[in-house]
């Protein structure tokens, strides 16, 4: 068969077939029209029926055939207004009856209006349905206990929950018995702002970081009258008193629904801040007059032990049935030992939520009591002495886990800090397996939970070695700033650099040939640069290879600086600018007698924006010393980090300029 071929099938309704058309929706028809605001069933509903629209690509000859709009496959014409709403098949259909579109469609009067009024208590509410037409309401969901009032201009639903309410209430809307009603789902009607979990029961003041996935926050207006809220994130402590996160939003007509997943990430760099793992952030929202607060940690359990009756047992056991944490016990100094399930108590059947102590706890140690990996519920780790027995001699200690035996916190000296030492210079040292099983089995905790972690982020060698011995994990990287105040630009690069060089000799020691060294290092560098960027291009050259561009380049980058600086001004113009640091830096900045960037801004506002890119190049090539402009604090790592991440594509070939630049000077080119 050849050509274009047309096959007109008829039914209820004829609809023509024709090949040779390679997209029909641009030419075909739409309905337009006010849509109601909330999901409903049908999936499109819309106030008054919808008129026919016709896009600009259209055929005119199909235009000129005519269209006319079908509901329940009778002429719209044979319909009463009040017969023309419910639950319909529209269709639209040309003068020959071919039809050319056809949905379902619920249609309500054009005068509706819908509002939500706040009840006297937060499981009561209204909700008013404005219109002249004769309706029935009915409510589907059944736990919610339903009051019908009629007033002179609109039917009122008093809404009652005996307990929780639900985030959503469904109502059925009749008006034509000869169709089938038109259901719309919406927000229970509540004042201020009413936070629910991921069950939809009312938000914990107290949850952890996993419980924000699927948790959100509804905010109301009152009564019409649009509130606005403030949003805040905040770490509580002492030294990190003005780091935080806002937000403002407006709620108007409709109830606002925000998403406390979408602010994990937040709550997670305000948790690096602090050392351990016993931070916890604030979330504050204001509105109306009202105030909430509600309180984040890294868990959602607390769990103790009673010596006495060699026993573990949950401290906030507030829980349904089936919800318990899975314990076990993990040896620190083997993390390749597989972990022992702590067994439950029952009581005819029925967990009491405590935990029985395995017979062999006093003959090893020290143990961590951990969650079980696929645990849905998280738990504080308790550390559990045992029977650990301590090295005399801290000389003569040489691997991690005899370190890990030794670590006391309050000892003056770190148990790791020597074997660190050793395995900077040493891609074969035990210690290194000894990470990566760590990382492995229980990577799956949070970082901080291990002192070997939090050793390993203050010794800049070592921690140059792991990034290649971990095989440049982006994972591994990213975590490592989101859950530790690191500023990764600030990273010695000299350190980056001499892990290659070791690396490079332990490989050609195992047999790899010379030659191909260059490559493989290459290869690993390259890794990084895909996870920060700012390695790429000819830093990842002489990081790999010790090439650095010719001078003729430096001058062509000189005048892209000019290029990024007005594109950063014009990009960010109309946005608010992070002055902190501002006048350290300009302080920096006066101080240089070489700087690769001579642009001084023309706004004091600017100085932290314009200067760090190359004051962080210079601390990671070793010129300037962090501590002489800033106090080595997470609080301003925090900060920093707002002022890198303002607009990375200033910051970022900034950034390897300078570091070029100053690499460049070193050699004496």
């Amino acid at each position: 068969m050849t050509g274009a071929v047309t096959v007109i099938v008829g039914a209820d309704e004829t609809h023509r077939i024709k090949t040779g058309v390679f997209s029909s929706a641009n030419i075909m028809p739409t309905l337009k029209g006010k849509t109601v605001e909330w999901q409903s069933y049908p999936a499109i509903a819309f106030y008054g029926v919808p008129e026919i629209d016709w896009s600009e690509e259209s055929d005119p000859s199909l235009i000129a055939q005519g269209a006319n709009v079908y509901l329940s496959g009778k002429p719209l014409s044979e319909f009463s207004v009040q017969q023309q709403l419910g639950n319909h098949y529209l269709s639209v259909r040309n003068n020959q009856g071919e039809t050319l579109l056809r949905k379902r469609v619920g249609i309500l009067p054009v005068d509706m209006k819908i509002k939500l009024k706040k009840g006297e208590q937060p499981n009561q509410g209204s909700i008013l349905f404005y219109t002249i037409f004769s309706y029935q309401y009915h409510i589907l969901d059944k736990s919610v206990s339903c009051r019908r009032v009629y007033h002179d201009d609109c039917t009122e639903l008093l809404l009652k929950k005996k307990d929780i309410p639900p985030a959503h209430v469904t109502i059925a809307l009749t008006s034509n018995l000869a169709k089938d009603p038109v259901h719309i789902k919406l927000p229970f009607p509540v004042s201020g702002a009413l936070a629910f979990d991921k069950n939809q029961n009312f938000l914990s003041r107290t949850l952890s970081v996993s419980g924000l996935l699927g948790s959100r926050v509804y905010l109301f207006a009152q009564e019409g009258c649009p509130i606005k809220y403030e949003l805040e994130l905040r770490l509580l402590g002492n030294n990190t008193a003005q780091a935080h996160y806002s937000w403002s939003y407006t709620a108007i007509d409709c109830p606002l629904e925000v998403s406390l997943f979408n602010i994990k990430k937040e709550v997670e760099n305000l948790l690096s801040l602090q050392d351990g793992i016993d931070q916890t952030v604030e979330l504050r929202i204001c509105g109306g007059g009202q105030e909430y607060l509600y309180r984040i940690l890294r868990y959602s359990k607390k769990m103790s032990i009673d010596y006495g009756r060699h026993i573990l047992f949950i401290s906030n056991l507030l829980e349904r049935a089936g919800e318990y944490p899975k314990p076990t016990l993990m040896l620190l100094s083997e993390p390749e030992r597989k972990p022992a399930e702590l067994r439950p108590r029952l009581s005819e059947g029925v967990p009491t939520g405590e935990f029985e102590f395995p017979y062999f706890l006093d003959k090893n140690g020290p143990w961590l009591i951990v969650p079980e990996k696929n645990s849905a519920i998280s738990f504080r780790p308790i550390l559990f002495p045992g029977g650990v027995v301590r090295p005399d001699d801290l000389a003569e200690i040489k691997s991690l886990q005899k370190a890990t035996l030794a670590f006391d916190k309050n000892a003056g000296m770190n148990a790791f800090t020597s074997i660190l030492d050793a395995m900077a210079y040493e891609p074969s040292h035990s210690g290194w397996q000894f990470l990566k099983t760590l990382y492995d089995h229980y990577g799956y905790l949070p970082l901080a939970t291990f002192e070997v972690w939090r050793a390993l982020i203050r010794h800049p060698d070592a921690l140059a070695m792991a990034i290649l011995k971990f095989d440049v994990n982006p994972t591994f990287l990213v975590r490592m700033e989101k859950e530790f105040p690191i500023f990764w630009e600030f990273f010695s690069l000299h350190s980056l650099k001499l892990a290659g060089e070791r690396m490079g000799e332990f490989l050609s020691a195992k047999g790899i040939l010379t030659e191909c060294l260059p490559d493989l290092l290459e290869s690993m560098y390259e890794q990084l640069a895909n996870v920060f960027p700012v390695y790429g291009g000819d830093v990842q050259s002489w990081l790999s290879r010790s090439q650095l561009p010719p001078p003729m380049a430096f001058s062509s980058m000189i005048d892209g600086i000019k290029i990024w600086y007005q594109d950063l001004i014009r990009v960010r113009s109309d946005e608010r600018w992070p002055e902190y640091g501002g006048n350290p830096l300009k302080d920096w900045f006066k101080q240089q007698t070489n700087c690769p960037i001579s642009i001084v801004p023309e706004m004091n506002y600017r100085n932290a924006v314009v200067y760090l890119p190359a004051f962080a190049a210079s601390v990671a090539i070793g010129r300037t010393q962090f501590e002489d402009f800033f106090c080595d604090s997470p609080e301003v790592i925090f900060f920093l980090r707002q002022i890198r991440d303002f607009y990375l594509h200033w910051f970022e070939p900034v950034y390897q300029y300078c570091l070029l630049s100053y690499a460049s000077t070193e050699r004496g080119n």
